[in-house]
């Protein structure tokens, strides 16, 4: 009776350790996530531009366009409405009053560009897909161009 005793003891111990490290192990496949909100006063509305990185080795990305934020909660995205990217890990953007707002990211390709005309709310949302050459030069002097970054390694500038 006494081995019973000592058996449930070690295996109720060795659940609890077992949760323990489960729970930790969670916090590394937590996502970290940045956002940012787009003002245009002009028509009264906001754009948010979410960027999402999760994965033991932050090897998931995702960058979501749209007029919710969708910073550390589950809402559920809609495709119709929003503008998604996966596996794009941040671009740049510009915002032009009264209603435009100008996305700048790699095609990763060196020959064609893309441009990619969308709406969101009354907001005209202009994307750009450069060359990697193009974009290698831009994104060394993006400030100057009047162009700011959002990105999962780097955040907010």
């Amino acid at each position: 009776m006494i081995f019973l005793s000592i058996g449930l003891l070690c295996l109720v111990i060795l659940i609890v350790r077992i949760n323990n490290d489960f729970s930790k192990l969670s916090e590394d496949f937590k996502s970290i996530d940045y956002s940012t909100a787009i003002e245009f006063r002009d028509i009264g509305q906001k754009i948010f531009i979410t960027t999402r990185q999760w994965g033991l080795g932050g090897q998931h990305s995702q960058t979501v366009i749209s007029d919710v934020d969708h910073k550390n909660n589950d809402i559920l995205i809609d495709e119709e409405k929003e503008i998604i990217f996966n596996g794009q890990c941040g671009l740049y953007y510009k915002k032009q009053e009264p209603d435009s707002l100008f996305i700048f990211m790699s095609s990763h390709s060196y020959s064609e560009e893309e441009e990619i005309n969308r709406k969101i709310g009354d907001v005209n949302v202009k994307i750009y897909r450069l060359t990697v050459q193009i974009y290698n030069e831009k994104k060394d002097n993006y400030k100057s161009l009047g162009w700011s970054l959002i990105s999962c390694s780097d955040g907010i500038e």
